[in-house]
């Protein structure tokens, strides 16, 4: 922390700038990650899972397939950040104390759970793309996803919006079982009311 003197003497604290909190929160935050070796096995198998199911349980690109799509992208960015504000809520308010921007804290969250989500979603959809590409089944030799980069940006977008959403979930409430309690409340909905399942 930085101290500046006032014109009476006294000793006051300097607040660091927005940018310096954000830096050095992002590098905490990522750090924290990466040392989670099991946190980051099961990161990597959500997509790996969801999306080898997806390619065993459908012969050809279908309207389920884009749809399971679009859940798997809000799923991961929900999941992702739904325990991250309830779960450190000590870490924060003792630093809060210290002049902690709330802004920066947030965008840092953001910013290493979209990286994060961003590697879940390459991993997904290159198995989706390149299974129904070079695996089309017969008859529908060329129904497939037409661009692996826009599929990636739009699920991307999700995941992020998704984001937002779990970490306004992990902010309201103050426990991790009560959040955990309230995400299925949260999506289901959203997949019954998608007009996919029905009209």
């Amino acid at each position: 922390k930085k101290y500046k003197k006032s014109e009476s003497g006294q000793i006051i604290k300097k607040k660091d700038s927005f940018l310096h909190q954000f830096i050095w929160l992002t590098k905490r935050y990522f750090q924290i990650k990466l040392n989670d070796r099991g946190n980051i096995a099961l990161l990597v198998a959500q997509p790996l899972i969801i999306a080898l199911l997806i390619s065993i349980i459908f012969s050809d690109f279908q309207l389920g397939v884009i749809f399971l799509m679009a859940i798997a992208s809000i799923w991961f960015g929900v999941s992702n950040a739904a325990k991250e504000i309830v779960g450190e809520q000590s870490i924060y308010k003792r630093e809060r104390m210290f002049n902690l921007w709330i802004d920066s804290y947030i965008l840092s969250k953001i910013s290493v759970l979209s990286v994060i989500s961003f590697i879940q979603l390459l991993i997904f959809e290159s198995i989706i793309f390149f299974r129904f590409r070079l695996f089309s089944s017969e008859g529908f030799d060329e129904i497939y996803q037409q661009s692996f980069g826009g599929a990636l940006f739009f699920m991307l977008f999700l995941a992020i919006s998704a984001t937002l959403l779990g970490l306004l979930l992990s902010a309201i409430f103050d426990n991790t079982e009560k959040v955990m309690t309230v995400v299925p409340i949260v999506l289901m909905p959203q997949i019954m009311l998608a007009g996919v399942i029905t009209k």
